[in-house]
């Protein structure tokens, strides 16, 4: 009969629960019966149950998911797995029959994105490796979310999904579920610290920055900025604009404009008055991503550079004779004025499932850069003075540890290496500088 418990008659209590669990079992035999398509030894070495293992729920789960997943890469996505365990009571074991009833394979109708209030359609489907008319598979589904994902346009969690509409014995519907978020933003900066005897220090003075960007730029999948940053060492204005799919091809072009005014103060104490450097260039990038190739990024940059300094003296090492000439030729060549012209390539892969907060993939790039002085305005012995090459090596790997978002694990590496072309200078710019404006 119903027993009835006053709580305000009782501080606490003990609940006690006897569990028999009985005889464990061993597997003595397992049976997953093949067809033409795949046979049962192929279907056997994938799944995780083995004969004398111990008998396991979990692992009979296992296997029941892992069948539907093989039948689905072949079209049949409402295969039903019938699993027969069969229990011996006098020797404590079982045996296990996996029959696999596969239906039709199943065409897909059409393709309804549902959810993408600003991103169009164009951008979403693009990103979907199979066509309407062709048989629907896991594998297909799984790597169009994965790129869809990437695109940053949508939740990271739970922002892409699919979901089948069986519309005949051997046709269904696919509706893509979206959840958009906002991909434009307006973000400020202000800092202050360092000092002139700390090297450490990127700044010595109060310095704010302001950028407006969206990645998705009306929907249309262009990623484009625009910002300004201002402190005592330098001042600075920038645009760049990205079309990921020129005229909707796996091209990408881009457009950067700046214009930079930086004062090197780390060299006050050998030349009179601080190097200042004011700089207007543009640089334009057309590459191509292979999908043959995994997504692999291939990109062309030519870059120009109209640099100004102003009139440098030695300050010190002025009683030293035989320093202060090598070393003002030396400063006076690192700090030329002129033209620069460049040539980049990248090869590139990025196969994080977010842009701005990947939980699992990995990406690396290497670039090579060439320059060279194109017009001088020093005399005749510094024309030509930058020929130099850079190349520089990234890559990123990141992983789960605690569940899919929770703790994330993240390596980084990078590798740079700069050098000189037929006796040429490098700009002090794109040396490899600890601390500094740049």
């Amino acid at each position: 009969k119903d027993v009835k418990i006053e709580a305000d008659k009782f501080s606490n209590m003990s609940i006690t629960f006897d569990v028999e669990e009985g005889d464990l079992f061993t597997v003595d035999k397992i049976s997953v019966p093949g067809n033409d398509i795949l046979p049962e030894f192929e279907l056997r070495r994938r799944l995780p149950l083995f004969e004398g293992m111990l008998y396991s729920k979990d692992n009979l789960r296992k296997s029941l998911e892992i069948l539907r997943n093989i039948w689905g890469e072949f079209g049949y996505i409402y295969a039903d797995i019938e699993p027969q365990v069969e229990p011996n009571f006098e020797d404590k074991t079982v045996a296990i029959t996996l029959k696999s009833d596969l239906g039709k394979p199943i065409q897909l109708n059409k393709i309804n994105i549902i959810g993408n209030k600003k991103t169009r359609d164009k951008i979403i489907r693009r990103q979907i490796t199979f066509d309407e008319g062709g048989l629907i598979t896991n594998r297909h589904m799984e790597i169009s979310k994965n790129r869809i994902e990437s695109l940053g346009f949508f939740d990271p969690k739970e922002g892409v999904n699919w979901k089948i509409k069986k519309v005949s014995d051997d046709t269904a519907d696919l509706d893509l579920i979206l959840k958009e978020v906002k991909t434009g933003s307006l973000t400020a900066q202000m800092g202050t610290g360092g000092a002139d005897k700390d090297a450490s220090s990127p700044s010595t003075s109060f310095k704010v920055a302001v950028e407006a960007a969206d990645r998705n730029l009306f929907g249309t999948g262009m990623q484009a900025s625009l910002s300004a940053q201002y402190s005592r060492q330098e001042f600075g204005l920038g645009f760049n604009l990205v079309e990921p799919w020129l005229m909707d091809k796996p091209i990408m072009a881009g457009l950067n404009i700046y214009h930079q005014k930086t004062t090197y103060e780390e060299f006050k104490k050998i030349v009179a008055g601080n190097p200042v450097e004011t700089a207007t260039g543009a640089v334009i990038t057309l590459g191509y991503q292979s999908p043959r190739l995994n997504d692999t990024a291939f990109l062309f940059r030519v870059g120009y550079r109209n640099q100004r300094y102003n009139e440098l003296n030695l300050s010190g090492f002025a009683e030293i004779e035989n320093v202060q000439a090598p070393l003002l030729a030396r400063i006076k060549r690192t700090f030329a004025s002129g033209d620069i012209g460049s040539l980049e390539s990248i090869v590139s892969q990025n196969t994080f499932n977010n842009p701005l907060f990947p939980t699992r993939g990995y990406q690396w790039s290497l670039t090579n850069k060439f320059g060279h002085f194109i017009i001088s305005n020093q005399n005749n012995s510094l024309n030509g003075c930058f020929n130099y090459f850079k190349t520089n090596m990234d890559a990123s790997w990141c992983t789960p540890l605690i569940a899919e978002y929770d703790l994330i694990f993240y390596l980084h590496g990078h590798m740079g290496l700069i050098g000189q072309i037929n006796n040429g200078n490098v700009p002090y710019r794109e040396l490899y500088n600890i601390g500094g404006p740049s």
